[in-house]
């Protein structure tokens, strides 16, 4: 009776092919074991390498944070978009203040400072001058000068100083009884005590007529005789010395007094005509009419010039007040000072007389600025300058 049985029985002729089935078996196992192992590795080995890319490409995603110290790698040199640009550097186009011009403000124009041009033309209103002057007249400049020393005016062809007035310069000028009518100007200089260049300015004015009359004065043969050329040729050069030379500082102060009591027998700057004759010329100064031996007073303060007889005046006294300005008294019969006597208002200065060329006893009285004759009487009625 057979054993029945689906393993492995104990008996000897079965033994050998089971053996070798059991060794394919346990082959197959071990190469799948092995195939799986080797799967298995390749799978980690590939996770491995694919979890790292993923994890830097995740960081790249995200921007950095501006205050984050930088990780080296290319990402640190990227250039960084146009519009990540800082607003404190705006580009040109953000306004026309960004980008101020240079040369506005490198090269300011002349104008923009008054020490840039030391020289520029000077206030015009600076300089104080009468729009109209009549021949005869008195001219009162007054000149506005910070920072000056000295001053000087050019006027009609020759220089006069100015002196000083407080915080102002100032001169009296005289317009001549001959000068040409019409326009004309003057200009002054003023000095800075540093050397630098002088400001200038120059003032126009207008010489007019002020409608002087005529006199007309009968001579003996006796008066006349003394009225000649040569006379006239010798006095001028008397004058000449007399006017050369002034006291810079004036002497007088406010309006000058009039020298005697008395009637104006001829006014200042009316011409004359003698014996029906042309007008030969204009009167110099004014004639006051007095009994002889009526004192004569001295009108301001002063300093005596000159003494003597002169070929048609007679005897004479010029008185010098400065600053140009000078004072004559003519015919006397008599002098009461010398040469370089210190004089002040109302003093005694002589007597009325007929001396010279006179037809009576009177006193002619003169105002000469820089040997220019003005009219005496404003000087009655103005305080020039002072």
């Amino acid at each position: 009776m057979q054993r029945g049985s689906n393993g492995d029985g104990g008996d000897g002729s079965r033994a050998p092919g089971r053996g070798r089935a059991g060794w394919q078996m346990a082959a197959a196992v071990a190469l799948v074991a092995l195939v799986a192992l080797i799967i298995a590795g390749v799978i980690a080995v590939a996770r491995a390498g694919g979890g790292s890319g993923a994890s830097e490409r995740a960081v790249s995603a995200v921007p950095r944070d501006a205050t984050a110290a930088p990780a080296a790698g290319p990402l640190d040199t990227a250039t960084p978009a146009p519009a990540a640009a800082p607003a404190s550097a705006p580009s040109p186009a953000a306004g026309a203040s960004a980008t101020p011009t240079p040369a506005l403000a490198a090269t300011p124009a002349p104008a923009a400072s008054a020490s840039a041009t030391p020289t520029a033309s000077p206030d015009a209103g600076a300089l104080t001058v009468p729009a109209q002057l009549g021949t005869g007249e008195t001219i009162a400049l007054r000149l506005r000068a910070p920072g000056a020393v000295s001053a000087t005016v050019q006027f009609r062809g020759a220089s006069y100083p100015l002196i000083t007035l407080g915080e102002e310069f100032g001169a009296v000028l005289g317009v001549p009884l001959e000068a040409a009518l019409g326009p004309a100007q003057l200009t002054v200089s003023a000095l800075d005590g540093a050397g630098g260049a002088p400001q200038r300015w120059t003032a126009a004015y207008e010489v007019v007529d002020r409608g002087r009359e005529v006199d007309h004065v009968a001579l003996t043969d006796e008066v006349a005789a003394v009225l000649t050329p040569d006379a006239s040729a010798r006095e001028s050069a008397l004058r000449v010395t007399q006017f050369a030379r002034s006291d810079p500082a004036p002497a007088w102060a406010g309006r000058f007094q009039v020298p005697i009591p008395g009637v104006v027998s001829s006014g200042f700057g009316v011409g004359r005509s003698y014996n029906n004759g042309p007008v030969g010329g204009f009167h110099g100064g004014l004639d006051l009419a007095a009994d002889a031996g009526t004192t004569v007073l001295a009108p301001a303060a002063g300093r005596v010039s000159w003494v003597g007889a002169m070929p048609i005046r007679g005897l004479s006294v010029i008185v010098d007040h400065g600053a140009g300005v000078q004072s004559g008294y003519h015919h006397l019969g008599a002098a009461f000072v010398t040469v370089g006597q210190a004089v002040a208002p109302g003093q005694p200065l002589g007597l009325v007389g007929s001396s010279g060329f006179a037809t009576g006893p009177h006193l002619h009285w003169e105002v000469t600025i820089w040997g220019v004759n003005v009219d005496p009487s404003a000087w009655t009625a103005t305080g020039f300058l002072r």
